[in-house]
């Protein structure tokens, strides 16, 4: 399942194993500067590779690329949006394997690939695992990891 809504809430009768979940986003020099300017200092030197050419070329990379904690922000809001308002992040395990580069077109991907029905049935929570990664133009996935998500069952409302 293709799924760009955002908002829609998610309930754990409905999952089923295999459904994926795809957003775009495309992080500008603009949205790393504002993201910077909420968490480090304007004079930080080590800012430059994050926001422009001289800066990369300084730490030997191609393009300016996007902080860490922006990507797993960027992470985050795919789980959440996938999840909806009512779900609840359990774990999340981020792998970093390469630079997100500025305007990268990233094609953002949660795959559903288990369901604790048992735990569910048993009365505890309804906890489903995703994929979750990142796929850029050029055929990398700069990040990649695993979520485990608590949905609210439709039968609870």
């Amino acid at each position: 399942m293709t799924d760009t809504a955002t908002g829609a809430q998610r309930y754990f009768e409905e999952v089923e194993i295999g459904e994926e979940y795809i957003q775009t986003q495309v992080p500008s020099r603009e949205n790393v500067l504002e993201f910077l300017s909420t968490w480090s200092d304007p004079g930080d030197e080590t800012r430059g590779r994050f926001t422009d050419q001289a800066g990369a070329d300084k730490d030997g990379l191609q393009k300016p690329i996007v902080p860490g904690n922006m990507s797993a922000s960027m992470i985050t809001r795919l789980v959440t949006d996938w999840a909806g308002p009512l779900g609840r992040i359990v774990s999340l395990d981020i792998s970093f394997r390469r630079p997100v580069q500025h305007n990268d077109q990233l094609t953002c991907l949660a795959l559903v690939t288990e369901r604790d029905d048992d735990l569910a049935d048993a009365g505890g929570p309804a906890i489903v695992s995703i994929d979750v990664s990142f796929e850029n133009e050029r055929g990398e996935k700069p990040v990649q990891g695993t979520a485990q998500v608590e949905l609210p069952r439709r039968d609870a409302e």
